[in-house]
């Protein structure tokens, strides 16, 4: 995963790997491309694009926490993810 500017906009370039990280999922100069669609102070929410057109990534700052929800597409059906992410001593 990589945070760059395109365009003068920022992007997220995202590549999976398997275990060794020998083997990418992805072909080798087509990583996933999602563009920001919108930043606050707390929130950040990504649109894919290409292949992953109509899939978002929201990250949303919570205090010491960080919740990600992921909206995807897996063989033409919708999947949601969500995660939270705490810091060691709010374990």
């Amino acid at each position: 995963m990589a945070l760059a500017e395109e365009n003068g906009h920022p992007v997220m370039r995202l590549r999976h790997f398997d275990s060794t990280l020998g083997h990418a999922r992805e072909e080798k100069d087509a990583p996933m491309l999602f563009a920001v669609a919108s930043c606050t102070a707390n929130s950040v929410t990504l649109d894919g694009t290409g292949d992953q057109a109509g899939e978002h990534f929201i990250y949303t700052r919570e205090g010491n926490r960080m919740k990600f929800v992921g909206e995807f597409i897996h063989g033409g059906q919708p999947m949601r993810v969500e995660l939270l992410f705490m810091q060691d001593s709010q374990l």
